[in-house]
């Protein structure tokens, strides 16, 4: 219960503030961000892997894992199965892993 709570405010808050939490960079999910400058077509070539991590369940079609949410410095990632992980984005480093209560939404 105190997971739920903790999540509920922290969705609270984030609503209050305007800040919109979704894959794919907006709620429409076009992965636009028009602020970016970072990433243009001259230093795309230039991206490689930092790190990497696996949550449960991983079988023989790969990972099936939501997109990941990045905020704060920590990336957090679901998989189908409602194992949830928060990664310190910048290591790469498991900060913490769970499972989600079965609330009987799934299939």
């Amino acid at each position: 219960m105190r997971l739920v709570r903790t999540v509920a405010a922290i969705a609270l808050v984030l609503g209050a503030t305007g800040c919109w939490m979704s894959p794919g960079f907006d709620a429409g999910r076009t992965n636009y961000a028009a602020g970016e400058t970072t990433l243009t077509a001259a230093t795309v070539a230039g991206l490689h892997e930092l790190w990497s991590i696996q949550i449960p369940p991983e079988d023989s079609a790969g990972p099936r894992v939501h997109p990941p949410l990045a905020l704060g410095g920590e990336i957090y990632a679901v998989s189908v199965d409602a194992h949830v992980a928060a990664v310190d984005a910048a290591t790469g480093v498991p900060r913490w892993t769970t499972r989600l209560p079965d609330f009987g939404f799934g299939p």
